[in-house]
This record gives structure tokens, sequence and C-alpha cells, in this order.
């Protein structure tokens, strides 16, 4: 059985590292899971904001970067887990907000493309790290965007593009271009495109 804590706790996220284990993000941290081969399940602990210097509690989206690290988007920003210590289990959050370049503090979905690039859903746009310049970029509606306010994004690697659903429907965004050209094309998808109503919904991907 869950622990009953969990239950107690409303899960925005699940993201499987392997066949037995996962993280599950919730409204009241992050709560580590595991799954013996006999079936039982049961916890492996918590992270929060309190203990663990977690950026915030609320958490809607989990995502594990190309060097192992799992990075957490909150309502106030984005928290990046990283361990220390291999063989001790020693881990660090390092937190990003709006001060590090995201365009806004609520993050509500994080996808990973194929060249392991983390692109992240805020209230005020898309926001990704760039490795040439070290730092986190922002792409809104003054670059193309439908809308500011987007709810989530789905990575379709088999065309490269980016899906972004948000306030106004949803865009997709063309990363082929992007990454050959540095130009941005977003093609607009809604109600006239088959949509039963315009707002998508977080993490509706």
């Amino acid at each position: 059985f869950l622990p009953i804590k969990l239950f107690l706790l409303r899960s925005r996220s699940i993201y499987f590292k392997d066949r037995y284990s996962w993280i599950a993000g919730t409204s009241g941290g992050i709560s580590l899971m595991s799954r013996t081969q006999t079936g039982n399940i049961g916890s492996k602990g918590t992270l929060n904001h309190k203990h663990n210097d977690l950026v915030n509690d609320y958490i809607y989206a989990v995502e594990e970067d190309a060097f192992g690290n799992t990075w957490f988007a909150t309502s106030a920003g984005v928290s990046k887990l990283k361990y220390i210590g291999q063989s001790t289990g020693k881990k660090e959050f390092i937190n990003y907000t709006m001060s590090d370049g995201f365009a806004n503090h609520d993050v509500r979905s994080i996808a990973k493309d194929k060249k392991g690039t983390l692109w992240f859903a805020t209230g005020g746009g898309i926001s990704f790290f760039d490795e040439t310049g070290n730092k986190f970029n922002s792409i809104t509606s003054d670059d193309g965007l439908s809308s500011d306010r987007l709810y989530f994004l789905n990575y379709d690697s088999a065309r490269n593009v980016l899906w972004i659903g948000h306030a106004l429907g949803l865009d997709k965004f063309d990363l082929d271009e992007f990454y050959r050209s540095g130009k941005m094309f977003f093609s607009h998808q809604t109600i006239q495109d088959g949509f039963l109503e315009v707002e998508t919904n977080t993490n509706a991907a």
C-alpha cells in the first residue's frame, strides 16, 4: 500500500527513474517512492522547503537532465536536485527564479528535447537553459508565442517540435529551425482546428 501521507497530499506529477523507483511531486513537497521485486510499495523519504531548501513545496512537474540531476517545477521557481556525493547519497538543491532569468516565477511544466535541453512553461513564456551562455533565456509573445500564460509542454521527438499549451490554445514550435538558425516559428491551433475549448490545462500532455 502507498503511505497514507501521500494520499493526503495532492500529487501533480510522477517521474519514473526506473522500474523500481519514482518521484511524486505533490502539493506538500517531494515523495521518493520505491517498489520491491515482490511488489511491495513504500516511501524512501520526503523532501520539502522547510527541511531541504526546496524553492517551494507545490510541485507541478519533474524531469531529469542529461547529467542525472532532477528538476522540479514549482509555483515559485525551479529547483535542481544535485547529488554531490554519489557514494554517500549526499544531495543539495540549487534554486532558480526570475532573478536567474526565468520569464515568471510560476513554472507549470518541463520538457526535455533530444539535445538534452530543458524547456520550462511559465506564467510569462518559455524559459530554457542556454548551455553556451551558461544562462537561462526566455521566449515570449514578443517572439511569436500566442500567449505568455503557459500550462504544459510536450516534446514530439519524431518531428522535433515542442507543443505548447496555453491560455489561448496550443502552439507548435519548430526546434529544427530554432537550432539551425535561431529563428522562432510557431503555428497556432485553436477551436477552428478541432479543439473543444480555447484554454488548455496544466500538464495535460
